[in-house]
């Protein structure tokens, strides 16, 4: 439940003269006047303490807005253009010069567009208050709302306030912090046009820890929200996050020993750097715990984070700087020395761009241009000066007055005639409110005008014993008891001017007469009767014995019902009196021993009167001897009865206020802190006109608190020992405190007389449940702890290195962690989680530390993995690298051929996706005289005859990641020749008479080819030779048409697609036995010469293994004896490829 109070009293304060407010315009005649809000003597103080600057773009020469304090006062200044101020605003605290400011915002938390001045202040009489004013362009507009908050504990004082973007609307919330013993950050919003805290936060840490406390605000989870950073400065620095989200994650730092104060944080590429100041005035980086040292030792005595990681750095002297910091480096930028009696305040603008310093030697300030560090002085406006100027300027010019002039003349005389009257002008009414006290005489001045005469005055409403003072012209009046009241005031002046001279001629005589033009204005007041507060009290005169409390009720009394009041002790003492709603209180001191008067002043912010207060300290020892001694505790409930017989009457002589007894002698008292040690109670028992006394003394006891403990959760690693200093707190003057502490197993554990708690076993592991017991012998106070010990998990598996490149990695990260129970909880089982910090993204990681990886194409090569263990407490992480290896493979043929007398050169084409890989190849063979690399995989052979048929061999491929890591293939190598014919045809035929010819043909193996393995065609057409397959037999019987030349070809291919072409030339004659063969031949000559004959055979090959013979069978001779060829007439024979797409040669 969230239990902190806030009380809202929203008081415009009509009654309250401590507000107070200027509103100064230029005066212009006739139509305007001042109005002065002045509700009181405002007595300012030299030394300004400059809280806030804000610019000022709504008025054209003002350029700067500033706020500052005083004792008991804030104030705003404005900047001109001419570099002059002038303070045109002051408010003063209801308590005074008592009153502390702790902290000056301005922020739209309302969200109506404009900002708000929100001021944090403190006093010590009458607690912590929230004042908010509402401003119109960074101006303060009418009285505050005042919010107490009043559910602070005594001596809790507020720290630290700021304004922050919490809950994602459009108006801001303000987080406040708070001193002991109500240590804690609160967040305030205005809901329902109402300020009212909402959340608390940062108490984990806030409640573990002591010291100054301060935060900041700053997006650490990057989600556009702010989160708090809290610091908490006691003997060393501790640290937390509070998010947006209502988690708090304490952070581990190293410890920091040294006090620092002014937290910074700086974002850069989503990291958050944060520094401070130490005691020896330097800048310290927190995460590093180092200092930061600047140039020529530049001692740090103020520091304001600017944009763009930028500071402001000030040395308590006159010398400022700025500085960029660049992660743990600082550079010094520029560096100015200012002219100001130090040490000065100084205040940055909300944009970054400027700040102000004050010159209090001087009463001057100073503005800084944080670009370059140029400043300017801005002095104090000249008032009286200004005045003059002002009077000078509205001063009546009367006209002068000249020589009678004729009519005609006094047409352009400005003049009006005296029976036309000037139209009287009326002025707005102007009010203002006065306070007087009972029985003080109060003088209201009339109003004057300056260039105006007054002519006559008349009330419209007044307090019945107001008078006129005309000697002095104002009002007087001193109001009695009876008068207390408000009344008003209404009253009219008619003004006029100077009178002017008229003159004017009629019928030749001169007339002369004045004329003036009057002005009426209208005033009202309101005249506020205070009456005078009175303080009774219960008890004013009292003896107290040393070391002891005294206590009266009072009751304050002032017939102005709506009055605040204040009480403050103007004595000095030992011990401050307290004063409570009703009650004062105040413990009593040997120093104070005798006779003490009190002043109490009681104020109502108008008036105020001293009342005395006496009361004698008595150091006198009393002995007493008690009937009994009865020990109780304080806010509990004590129960005592006194012996009774029928007929006693009990009567308290001496007693606390709050006991009382019963007629049967039954004692009740819930006795208060006020109350503690020892109580001595006198009671009168009377029966039948006897008396006797009854003496009881109680002992009242406070339970003695464990001010400073151990977290409840702690942790240490295996081995290590664990110290802890408990501190203690008993309210007793003479208690007699005790520590103990207790383990259930372990008996390692002990706390000394002074609280230090010690443990040393390194056999210890997992939880020890231990119980710190503080006593002072009557009361017993207890704090449980878990004390765990750790052991650090630690992976102890190794991965393999590489996998191949279709396979799968499967890898079980095995961690050694000897905790058998959960971090503080004894009755769960230690768990491990395991976290894939960085891997291939199509591995996966599961929650038992199985890891699988099924690489892809893209992850060929080196892939990093870090692998992360985690048991609750502490960390382990692996990092590893593993090679995604894919095999070389054989994608060249498995098969070739060569024909014998070839060279066969051949290039293993291997496929390997790493582009990085050194292959080895590697040959297994039982052919001689072969050649292979091993490192480019060309093999290089010429077969003999010898080798001719099939022959295997296997060649292998790796890329060194291992044996398996490889191929191979077995390479068939077919040595071949082309068939062979073992006869040839006769190379002459006759005609007419019967040709034979059987071819015969052998293959590479010496095996005949006959059948349709032989294939015969001749170019010519008129050849007629014939051949018979089935008898592998070409007959032919030449006719007297193919005398002459013949050619006779012949196509084999063997049973291994070997093939071969071969041509016979066969000369035709007429007949071997006729001698007329050279008649024959002549006659032929003879028709030779007459008919040119050209046979022109070709053979082409081309790469498609395709073998094309042309023959032009007709030949036709033109008349230029050239020879035109006809279409060529085509026929395909297929034969197997080679390897090295090798052209065949027709033999």
């Amino acid at each position: 439940m969230f239990n902190f109070e806030i009380e809202n009293n929203t008081i415009k304060f009509t009654y309250n003269f401590y507000y107070a407010m200027q509103i100064i315009n230029k005066i212009k005649k006739y139509n305007k006047i001042f109005i002065l809000l002045f509700l009181g003597l405002l007595q300012a103080n030299n030394q300004k303490n400059i809280e806030l600057l804000l610019l000022n773009k709504n008025i054209s020469n003002r350029t700067h807005h500033v706020y500052t304090q005083t004792k008991g006062a804030i104030q705003m200044f404005t900047i001109s253009d001419k570099n002059q101020f002038v303070k045109i605003w002051e408010y003063w605290f209801i308590e005074g010069e008592e009153t502390e400011v702790v902290k000056m915002l301005a922020d739209d938390i309302t969200g109506n567009g404009q900002n708000e001045l929100v001021v944090l202040v403190n006093n010590f009489n009458t607690g912590s208050k929230i004042y908010v004013f509402s401003m119109i362009k960074n101006e303060p507009t009418g009285p505050p709302e005042i919010y107490e908050l009043s559910s602070l504990e005594k001596g809790s004082i507020p720290g630290f306030m700021k304004a922050l973007k919490w809950d994602g609307d459009k108006d801001k919330e303000i987080a406040i912090s708070f001193s002991s013993p109500s240590r804690q950050i609160v967040v305030f919003d205005y809901i329902s046009n109402s300020l009212q805290p909402v959340q608390k936060v940062g108490e984990e840490l806030l409640s573990n820890t002591y010291g100054p406390v301060e935060f900041l605000f700053a997006d650490v989870d990057n989600n556009k929200q702010e989160d708090f950073l809290i610091y908490s400065n006691n003997d060393f620095l501790q640290h937390s996050i509070h998010f947006s989200d209502g988690e708090e994650e304490k952070i581990e730092i190293n410890p920091i020993t040294t006090t620092l104060k002014q937290f910074m944080f700086f974002k850069k590429d989503n990291i958050i750097n944060e520094i401070a100041i130490n005691q020896k005035q330097q800048l310290y980086n927190i995460k590093e715990n180092k200092p930061i040292f600047l140039q020529d030792k530049f001692l740090v005595f103020d520091a304001h984070k600017l944009k763009k990681n930028k500071l402001l750095l000030y040395d308590g002297n006159q010398t400022i700087q700025t500085a960029q910091l660049n992660g743990s480096q600082i550079e010094s930028l520029e560096i100015a020395t200012l002219s100001i009696q130090a040490p000065f305040s100084l205040s940055v603008s909300q944009n970054k761009k400027e700040a102000i310093a004050y010159n209090a030697e001087n009463n001057e300030f100073v503005l800084i241009d944080l670009n370059n560090l140029e400043n300017k002085t801005i002095t104090e406006k000249n008032k009286k000066t200004e005045e003059a100027q002002n009077k000078k300027n509205e001063e009546v010019v009367e006209r002068k007055t000249e020589e009678p002039k004729t009519i005609e003349q006094n047409e352009a005389v400005d003049v009006l005639p005296a029976e036309i009257k000037p139209e009287e002008e009326k002025q707005e009414i102007a009010q203002d409110t006065l306070y007087v006290n009972q029985n003080e005489k109060i003088s209201i001045p009339l109003k004057t005008i300056s260039g105006l005469l007054f002519k006559d005055l008349k009330t419209k409403k007044k307090p019945t014993e107001l008078k006129l003072n005309q000697e002095k012209l104002s009002f007087e009046w001193t109001p009695t008891e009876k008068e207390i009241n408000q009344y008003e005031l209404q009253y009219q002046i008619t003004y006029q001017t100077p009178p002017k001279i008229i003159e004017k001629t009629v019928d030749n005589q001169l007339e002369v007469s004045t004329t003036a033009e009057t002005q009426i204005n209208n005033f009202e007041t309101v005249l506020f009767v205070n009456a005078k507060p009175q303080i009774k009290f219960e008890n004013k005169k009292d003896t107290v014995l040393v070391n002891h409390f005294f206590e009266t009720k009072y009751e304050i009394v002032d017939k102005n019902k709506k009055d605040k009041h204040t009480l403050k002790a103007l004595n000095t003492t030992t011990h401050p009196l307290i004063f409570d709603e009703n009650k004062i209180t105040w413990q009593t001191d040997p120093k104070e021993a005798g006779l003490n008067v009190f002043q109490i002043e009681v104020s109502d912010q108008l008036s105020s009167q001293i009342f005395d207060l006496e009361i004698f300290v008595d150091t006198t020892k009393k002995e007493f001897q008690y009937n009994n001694r009865v020990v109780t505790e304080v806010n509990k409930e004590l129960i005592y009865n006194i012996p009774y017989t029928e007929g006693d009457q009990f009567n308290l002589i001496d007693a606390p206020e709050n006991l009382r007894i019963n007629r049967k002698g039954r004692v009740n008292w819930i006795p208060i802190m006020t109350q503690i040690d020892n109580n001595n109670i006198h009671i009168e028992i009377v029966n039948e006109g006897n008396k006797k006394n009854y003496f009881l003394q109680i002992y009242v006891n406070v339970p003695p608190v464990i001010s400073y403990r151990p977290m409840e959760r702690e942790h240490i690693y295996l081995e290590d020992s664990f110290e802890f200093g408990c501190q203690s707190f008993d309210m007793n003057q003479e208690a007699n405190i005790n520590w103990n502490v207790q383990t259930k197993e372990n008996q390692n554990m002990a706390i000394s007389n002074e609280g230090k708690i010690t443990f040393q076993d390194s056999l210890a592991i997992d939880n020890i449940d231990y119980l710190v017991e503080l006593s002072d012998g009557i009361s017993q106070t207890d704090f449980s702890g878990v004390l765990y010990i750790n052991s650090l998990p630690k992976i102890i598996s190794k991965p393999q290195d590489y996998v191949e490149l279709g396979d799968t990695l499967k890898y079980i990260v095995e961690v050694e962690d000897l905790n058998n129970e959960a971090p503080f909880s004894s009755n769960k089982k230690n768990k491990i989680f395991f976290n894939m910090m960085k891997a291939p993204s199509s591995a996966t990681l599961d929650p038992t530390g199985s890891l699988f990886w099924a690489p892809q194409e893209t992850e060929i090569g080196l892939n990093k993995f870090v692998i992360e263990v985690f048991d609750s407490l502490d960390y382990d992480k692996q990092v590893f690298e593993v090679f995604v290896n894919d095999q070389p493979s054989f994608v060249s043929s498995d098969s070739l051929s060569i024909e014998l007398g070839d060279t066969l050169k051949h290039l293993f084409s291997v496929q390997d996706l790493n582009k990085n890989s050194e292959l080895v190849y590697s040959i297994k063979t039982s052919l001689d005289e072969i050649t292979f690399s091993k490192k480019t995989g060309i093999l290089t052979w010429i077969p003999t005859i010898d080798d001719l048929g099939t022959h295997q061999l296997e060649i292998s491929v790796s890329d060194g990641f291992n044996e398996n890591s490889g191929d191979s293939q077995k390479l068939k190598i077919f040595v071949y020749k082309n068939p062979e014919f073992l006869n040839t045809p006769n190379l002459e035929a006759f005609v007419n008479t019967e040709y034979k010819y059987s071819p015969r043909v052998v293959d590479l193996f010496g095996n005949e080819i006959f059948g349709n393995n032989i294939q015969y065609f001749s170019l010519d057409s008129l050849n007629t030779a014939q051949f018979n397959e089935e008898t592998n037999e070409l007959i032919w019987i030449p006719g007297i048409e193919e005398e002459g030349k013949h050619k006779l070809i012949f196509d084999i291919q063997d049973d291994y697609q070997n093939s071969i072409v071969k041509e016979f030339n066969v000369k035709v004659l007429l007949s071997p036995c006729e001698p007329g063969a050279e008649i024959i031949d002549t006659v032929f000559q003879t028709q030779l010469d007459s008919i040119i004959v050209e046979k022109i055979d070709s053979v082409l090959i081309e790469k498609t293994d395709t073998l094309f013979i042309e023959k032009i069978d007709t030949i036709k001779i033109n008349e230029k004896n050239e020879i035109i060829q006809d279409p060529v007439n085509r026929m395909s024979i297929q034969y197997k490829k080679s390897p090295f797409e090798r052209n065949k040669k027709l033999k």
